[in-house]
């Protein structure tokens, strides 16, 4: 059975927060699933000149609990050579980060719409806790675990992840 200590960062809407919360032991049923306090973005991973904040640094300033330790957050965030991210793992300290910034319908113009925010969001945060378990990326596009190069590939894979990657779950 794993830990995770989820934690806000910055300004994070508690209704989608909660909703996560709620969502993620439907999917991770053998995991437990703590709120933490939320804690500010890093001012030195803020990048003034991308108009972003770099994900590995907020990730290693994230609290160590026992178990695992994932971010959530409404800010941009980003990695050297790369444009953006949906979130970043760091396995070898336990910690993870997620945004939603671009998960929400009306970064790209649409009308917001909070069950495909929560649901975007429901699949970052599974792929990088079990990023943090020990898993890799999957080959299987329908695969939680799938790499999201695009907010399309986040949207066409599901929730759960692949028969292989459940057998991996389990096994570890």
């Amino acid at each position: 059975m794993a830990t995770a200590h989820i934690v806000p960062v910055g300004m994070v809407d508690i209704e989608l927060l909660r909703a996560l919360l709620n969502l993620l032991p439907s999917i991770l049923p053998n995991w437990i699933f703590e709120l933490n306090n939320p804690v500010p973005p890093p001012i030195k991973a803020y990048s003034a000149e991308r108009k972003q904040y770099k994900a590995s640094v907020i990730a290693l300033y994230l609290p160590k609990f026992s178990g695992y330790t994932l971010g959530i957050t409404p800010y941009d965030i980003y990695e050297e050579g790369f444009n953006f991210l949906f979130g970043l793992a760091m396995p070898k300290v336990g910690k993870a980060i997620v945004s939603y910034h671009r998960l929400r319908p009306e970064f790209y113009g649409f009308t917001p719409n909070f069950k495909l925010l929560l649901e975007r969001l429901g699949k970052e945060a599974v792929h990088e806790l079990l990023h943090l378990h020990g898993l890799h990326h999957c080959p299987n596009s329908k695969c939680v675990m799938s790499f999201s190069n695009s907010l399309l590939d986040t949207d066409l894979k599901e929730i759960m992840p692949c028969e292989q990657c459940r057998r991996k779950i389990t096994s570890s």
